[in-house]
């Protein structure tokens, strides 16, 4: 009976040791996973941070260089337009002093 005694004692505190390890370990599991959850969390910030910036400096940068595009075009078709304007000036000039050549000598012909 004594013997018996002493294996259910036994038996009871290595059921407690187990209880006690379970709940250590279920506690040291709990730690690691919500350290994990803040480590994950803050490398997430980081990696949106890191994109969020790079994007922006990625769009400020097409952003430039689409107003630099446009600026460029504007100019050049505003010197185009001007280049235009000015051929028919000359134009309408060569065919005004052709005209008044034109005119004069049929005029000097008539008087002749």
């Amino acid at each position: 009976a004594a013997a018996r005694d002493e294996l259910r004692e036994a038996r009871a505190e290595r059921g407690a040791l187990y209880a006690h390890f379970r709940s250590e370990a279920s506690k040291t599991e709990t730690v690691a996973r919500s350290r994990l959850a803040g480590e994950l969390a803050e490398a997430e910030e980081k990696f949106a941070a890191f994109w969020k910036g790079k994007t922006e400096r990625l769009q400020k940068a097409h952003d430039d260089k689409y107003a630099q595009l446009w600026t460029d075009r504007t100019r050049e078709v505003n010197n185009l337009k001007k280049d235009l304007e000015a051929s028919r000036e000359m134009m309408l000039a060569d065919e005004r002093a052709a005209w008044a050549e034109e005119r004069a000598a049929t005029a000097a012909a008539h008087e002749s």
